[in-house]
């Protein structure tokens, strides 16, 4: 027989609900900012104009 969350989380002490919200909200705060932050990666640069052609050239 399961017990409803709810249920559960009435008989906790609002002390330790407290405890328990401010715990998800810097996980689900992190997890928001990984995700942005991964998100976001700027493009690579162009190549450069320094750079040497291929050691192998494109054979056919």
């Amino acid at each position: 027989m399961s017990i409803p969350p709810r249920e559960i989380w009435e008989r906790l002490t609002p002390a330790l609900q407290e405890v328990i919200t401010d715990e998800l909200q810097t996980v689900f705060q992190e997890v928001i900012y990984e995700y942005l932050r991964a998100s976001n990666t700027p493009t690579p640069e162009p190549q450069s104009d320094n750079l040497h052609s291929s050691v192998y050239p494109h054979i056919n």
